[in-house]
């Protein structure tokens, strides 16, 4: 074996270069200087350690190049067999809000620990708003009329009441947009809402009765408009007064009236009362002298 004749310069370099890369302190002979550096490589290429600190209600997951790291014992841990670039995410149950997401090294080198954890996941309270609906009904003698509108809000279904106001607790942010059913001779107001449900609420919902007559001509077979006194209702309204030529009768569209009159002496009415509904027409109410047909149109 040839002999070489090395420097001691050049040993003193090489273990100040060992120390350098591992830390010690360790003054080396020639003959260990070797197995120092094959132990720098050893030391280089430790793996990185990944700990994965589960809690309630949630679940970490760190995806290491493409490869995904579940592990859901609290405290496990990993060993990786490279340094790579860790990516994780937290997910909490349904009905929780996950917590903020803990990485205790950004960037690991060998032979690192890098844990993982949250803070504590947070149960979701749902939030509502009271929406409340009020039914008018114009006239309220007509409010037995309106106990069967049913209205989809919410998932729910609102009955609507036209006697006592209805609540019901809906989700914030819930979009509606409720169009409400036609009645005949009734004008609604309004017709239709939409909306989202940010606060608490009130509807007002008016079914209005639309204004309706009805004109009485008082005439004499002739044609002769006539003067009697009368007295009856119109609706649940009661009237009574002097008829000169004609009476006009104001109510509510579609309201039964009837009238008595005091048919002056020497006539007769072939119908008293007169009755009928309120539709804007005119009817005559013909006094015939006695012993005469009367007719009432």
């Amino acid at each position: 074996m040839s002999k070489v004749f090395v420097s001691d310069i050049n040993l003193s370099n090489i273990a100040d270069a060992i120390r350098t890369k591992n830390g010690a302190q360790t003054q080396y002979y020639p003959r260990e200087m070797a197995a120092a550096i094959m132990a720098l490589d050893a030391e280089q290429h430790k793996p990185i350690q990944v700990n994965i600190q589960q809690s309630e209600h949630q679940t970490i997951k760190v995806k290491v190049k493409q490869k995904e790291l579940n592990n859901t014992t609290i405290n496990a841990n990993v060993e990786l067999p490279e340094t790579i670039q860790l990516e994780a995410t937290v997910t909490a149950d349904e009905g929780y809000t996950p917590g903020t997401l803990n990485q205790s090294l950004i960037n690991a080198e060998w032979g690192d620990t890098v844990t993982f954890s949250a803070s504590q996941a947070e149960e979701q309270i749902p939030v509502t708003h009271t929406v409340t609906f009020t039914l008018n009904v114009v006239p309220v003698s007509h409010a037995s009329n309106f106990t069967n509108i049913s209205l989809p809000f919410d998932g729910q279904t609102v009955v609507l009441d036209p006697y006592n106001d209805v609540s019901i607790q809906a989700s914030d942010g819930y979009e509606y947009d409720i169009s409400f059913p036609p009645y005949s001779y009734y004008t609604v107001t309004p017709n239709r809402i939409t909306g989202v449900c940010i606060d608490d609420t009130h509807f007002t919902i008016t079914y209005e009765r639309s204004s309706g007559n009805r004109t009485l001509q008082l005439i004499d077979s002739n044609g002769n408009l006539m003067s009697a006194s009368y007295s009856g209702t119109v609706g649940n309204a009661s009237i009574s007064g002097t008829a000169n030529g004609y009476l006009v009768l104001n109510g509510y569209y579609g309201d039964s009236y009837s009238v008595n009159f005091v048919v002056p002496s020497g006539y007769r009415l072939a119908k008293n009362p007169v009755t009928g509904t309120l539709s804007g027409s005119t009817v005559n109410v013909i006094f015939t002298p006695t012993g005469g047909g009367g007719i009432e149109l």
